[in-house]
């Protein structure tokens, strides 16, 4: 139906492909020699061949489970928004979730593009509670995690007020609890069953 609404608003954008948006090697800190050995012949044989080749789906999830490793992110507990944000966030309130486990911070938006947020305790460096006129009204407010510079914004939108502030004390305690344990740049550590020991 709402595929239907916007061919209507918008005349010919429904035949127009949307490209997709693509992270080159600057964007982000991951290396290549993380990513599994397969999808990385696929890709080198499709580019080879003269095909363009990216790493999507589950070649995402396993490469999560090498820069992450240990953390499952389908046994992270996540809660939604509550009713009242439907005024707030008409169109993407039902897709709205956040939650945490000992490790990381996960937050889904999105509406069209579903996003999925995840980040290790330990690269929290604030957490803050913000809430504007309408959200005041509407008793709701958003919980921003404050860490490293990039592409990423890292934020628990519209929650319940109180629910929001419980989850923003929850994060500090987590934050400051993973900032003891491990050392710099644990989390981006290979597991030694997966190609050898850490680097």
């Amino acid at each position: 139906m709402i595929r239907r609404l916007l061919a209507r608003l918008l005349p010919g954008a429904s035949k127009v492909a949307r490209k997709p948006r693509v992270y080159g090697p600057t964007d982000h800190p991951v290396r290549r020699d993380q990513l599994s050995g397969g999808a990385n012949q696929v890709i080198r044989r499709l580019q080879d061949a003269g095909f363009k080749a990216f790493v999507v789906g589950g070649a995402v999830r396993d490469l999560l489970q090498r820069v992450l490793p240990g953390v499952n992110l389908d046994a992270v507990p996540v809660h939604g928004v509550p009713s009242a944000a439907r005024w707030r966030a008409p169109l993407q309130h039902r897709r709205l979730a956040a939650g945490s486990d000992a490790d990381v911070f996960v937050a889904r938006s999105g509406w069209l593009v579903r996003r999925t947020v995840v980040v290790p305790h330990a690269r929290a460096q604030s957490v803050r509670v913000t809430q504007g006129p309408w959200q005041r009204r509407l008793r709701l407010a958003t919980v921003h995690l404050d860490s490293t510079p990039g592409r990423i914004t890292p934020m628990a939108a519209h929650r319940d007020a109180l629910d929001a502030r419980a989850l923003a004390e929850e994060q500090l305690v987590l934050a400051r609890a993973a900032r003891r344990s491990f050392r710099p740049e644990h989390w981006m550590t290979q597991p030694p069953d997966r190609g050898g020991p850490p680097r």
